[in-house]
């Protein structure tokens, strides 16, 4: 059994999309892109909320590795992508699961039944309700040096106070920080 981990971008006033939704401010560079490359060998499932979902998966099944890096095309093709949902998943993502929300255990399962690491990659909904879980180990803020001022916050209403023990930074040359948490249970 791995680690189960939230990843997902932060402005620097904590937002995770502007206040039309865009994602256009996220910054990244060649150190981030193999920071991704690497992450994504240590998976041995992917985790999305459904906006997220819908979202990547209109780009994935089609991604030109002559555009991104073929490490990410073949990893984003090939691991198990699960769907934190309550409607059925349909899509021609490879290897794609709805995970059914009802049963408040799926996330625990999930991490017991996969030997690597599970990452969740989720807007504010997802990540309170999958953290609100107990099954996540982690969380990665990968924080842009931007202020947004307005647009949607990463942590909705947890359902209890959650305590993090700073694991590690990592900088990139782009001013991209990436904070890595353990979540104290």
């Amino acid at each position: 059994m791995g680690r189960m981990f939230v990843h997902t971008s932060v402005s620097a006033d904590g937002r995770i999309a502007d206040d039309a939704g865009a994602l256009d401010w996220m910054t990244t560079d060649a150190d981030f892109q193999r920071h991704i490359n690497t992450m994504l060998q240590s998976l041995g499932a992917m985790v999305f909320g459904r906006r997220a979902f819908d979202a990547v998966s209109a780009y994935w099944p089609s991604a030109d590795p002559a555009d991104t890096s073929p490490t990410q095309v073949e990893r984003m093709h090939h691991l198990p992508k699960y769907v934190m949902t309550n409607r059925p998943v349909d899509s021609n993502w490879n290897n794609s699961h709805a995970l059914d929300m009802a049963n408040p255990r799926v996330l625990h399962e999930l991490k017991d039944s996969v030997h690597d690491d599970v990452a969740v990659f989720a807007g504010a909904i997802a990540a309170t309700a999958a953290i609100d879980t107990q099954a996540v180990d982690e969380l990665h803020l990968l924080v842009h040096p931007i202020l947004l001022g307005r647009g949607d916050h990463l942590i909705g209403s947890l359902a209890y106070r959650q305590p993090l023990r700073l694991a590690g930074v990592d900088q990139h040359p782009s001013g991209l920080l990436i904070h890595r948490y353990t979540i104290v249970n």
